[in-house]
């Protein structure tokens, strides 16, 4: 698939990053990526309001992307996975995006410890940067 074929899919993830970023705070990550073993998309996400499992949140955002995505969408996404804004992925992806907003293409490249096919930046900020500051 081409970048334009995944438009629509960026687009809508964007607005819902827009929409809690809105109201919670940004996000140190936000990216739709596809691994290189796997035949489905997942969506990266880390804020400092997400890793306190007990608040909700990251429910709430798993339900919008649910809500958001049409079924043929949703049967291409393996996952919405929270990664801990303290994580070295966090920071691996900001220190090569520095504060981006995207959509940044990655193409067989590598995050952490992850090979990727493909995938999109729609977000991303040092989260050991940004708590030093």
């Amino acid at each position: 698939m081409s970048k334009l074929e995944h438009q629509p899919v960026i687009d809508k993830l964007e607005s819902i990053r827009a929409l809690y970023e809105s109201s919670h705070g940004p996000f140190y990550l936000f990216a739709y990526v596809k691994p290189a073993e796997s035949p489905l998309w997942d969506v990266l996400i880390a804020a400092p309001w997400l890793d306190d499992k007990l608040n909700g949140n990251y429910r709430n955002v798993v339900k919008s992307v649910q809500n958001t995505l049409t079924t043929d969408e949703l049967l291409g996404i393996g996952g919405v996975v929270h990664v801990r804004s303290d994580s070295l992925v966090v920071d691996d992806i900001a220190m090569r995006f520095a504060t981006s907003k995207g959509p940044v293409e990655l193409r067989n490249d590598q995050i952490g410890r992850i090979a990727l096919d493909r995938g999109y930046v729609l977000e991303s900020l040092s989260g050991v940067a940004s708590k030093a500051a």
